[in-house]
């Protein structure tokens, strides 16, 4: 199993597959989501703040306008900014953990609260990727410290993560074909690059999603820097992505032009109707499209502006 996350009340676990594989990490977030959908891990969220305890039922539509129907008193009862940093805790977690044994060989300081680690190792990269890779990892350090921070006590730990099966498992379903040899996230450059960028458009669109849930402005405004720092890691790694899209990824015999399409399409199949995804490459008329060479370093709508998934169209993903 991916990972294992655990609860301020009681463990409840969930499934967290790296990005949507089935059953490959156990995740725990806030103050609840047991097991309740089979393959995607969900459930309801509930929480004991203001007179509870209250039970929320996730809310079934994809668009933001739902996470703030939650907010406001969704079926059952609203979410609280507690639930939110503890959700939030997870995924920086992930990210952060993933990052630092790349760059650094090691896993997360103690004061951080890290969890189990599976697979963690340092990553065989160029000096060019290395050096970015480790401003990544120190920012994803302190994403968590922030969290940690705002918590104190009340956080959750860092969830048990199985980084050697959980990129394969996600990467194989997404592709559609067993990689061989089987994928590893800490290869090479080509392969580090889209592991973390798998990751980190999540955490641009679903830290971006969580703005709309809080209801202390500080809360807000912190929620708001991760979703900035995600979106410049995650156009960075388009960057190094771009440079290298007609790259053959062997493992899969690929591009990686090829594979970023088809990860993007599997992340929008998962989190429902609403597009909050695109590729290296775009042609869509009704989003922004360079003329002649479509490229897409910056995903945005017809308005240039980023997409944003709820935390439930982001559990549909990484669950």
């Amino acid at each position: 199993m991916w990972a294992e996350m655990h609860c301020t009340r009681s463990v409840l676990l969930a499934g967290l597959v790296l990005l949507a594989a089935a059953s490959c990490i156990k995740y725990a977030a806030a103050e609840g989501l047991p097991v309740q959908y089979g393959l995607l891990g969900l459930g309801d969220l509930t929480t004991e703040d203001q007179g509870g305890p209250y039970n929320v039922p996730l809310v079934q539509s994809f668009e933001v306008e739902a996470a703030l129907a939650a907010k406001t008193g969704a079926p059952g009862g609203p979410f609280f900014d507690r639930d939110i940093m503890n959700f939030l805790t997870n995924t920086e977690c992930l990210e952060a953990t993933f990052n630092t044994f790349a760059s650094f060989g090691a896993g997360l300081p103690q004061s951080l609260r890290p969890g189990k680690v599976i697979g963690g190792r340092r990553a065989n990269l160029s000096p060019e990727v290395q050096a970015w890779a480790q401003e990544v990892a120190l920012d994803e350090q302190g994403h968590v410290r922030m969290v940690r921070e705002v918590l104190g006590n009340r956080g959750v730990p860092c969830p048990t993560l199985d980084i050697t099966n959980g990129f394969r498992k996600y990467f194989d379903k997404a592709l559609k074909k067993t990689s061989n040899p089987p994928f590893d996230p800490y290869k090479n450059d080509a392969n580090f690059l889209l592991a973390t960028w798998s990751l980190e458009e999540i955490g641009a669109t679903g830290d971006k999603g969580c703005i709309l849930l809080a209801t202390n402005p500080g809360v807000a405004n912190a929620i708001s820097g991760l979703a900035t720092s995600a979106s410049y890691q995650s156009g960075v790694d388009r960057h190094h992505l771009w440079q290298r899209r007609n790259e053959t990824v062997p493992e899969y015999g690929m591009t990686i032009a090829e594979i970023v399409l088809m990860i993007s399409n599997y992340r929008d199949e998962l989190d429902g109707p609403a597009e909050a995804d695109q590729p290296l490459y775009n042609t869509n008329p009704n989003f922004i499209a360079v003329p002649t060479q479509n490229i897409n370093l910056v995903p945005t709508d017809i308005r240039g502006l980023t997409f944003s998934r709820t935390p439930q169209q982001v559990l549909r993903i990484v669950t």
